[in-house]
């Protein structure tokens, strides 16, 4: 079934002169990860490389729906964002309601950029708190 998916996709979009790079394209299966009556999925004979996560739009994807990696990931962007705004936080001439408020719209924002597709747990909960009171104590 997932192969002819493939096929159907692949004949549609030469319809429209479209072609799908085998070297770009993996595959990834959400859900039947242990099965192990898996048919690879080719394209002209070539096998798409099955990978377990992967980016996309600055998020990462696993098979398992596990969030912990793209939180992660996202906390370091927040960081780095953070770290480099260092020369706002130290400085005398904003108040801390601007500082506030950059924090919020620039490093909270980064950091949770595509946040609204987690699953809500109370690890992930804590993870997130957890970077903003230590940001908010610098």
């Amino acid at each position: 079934m997932k192969q002819h998916m493939t096929d159907s996709l692949k004949s549609n979009a030469e319809k429209v002169g479209l072609r799908i790079n085998i070297n770009k394209s993996k595959v990834q299966r959400i859900g039947d990860c242990n099965n192990n009556n898996i048919t690879p999925i080719n394209i002209d004979g070539c096998i798409l490389e099955e990978v377990q996560k992967f980016q996309y739009l600055g998020s990462y994807q696993t098979s398992d729906g596990n969030i912990d990696v793209d939180i992660k990931s996202r906390i370091g962007k927040g960081a780095a964002v953070f770290k480099q705004l260092q020369p706002v936080w130290s400085s005398k001439s904003f108040t801390t309601k601007t500082k506030l408020r950059l924090f919020s719209s620039i490093v909270l924002s980064t950091t949770t950029y595509a946040g609204d597709t987690w699953k809500s747990t109370t690890k992930s909960s804590q993870q997130l708190n957890v970077f903003q009171q230590r940001c908010l104590r610098n």
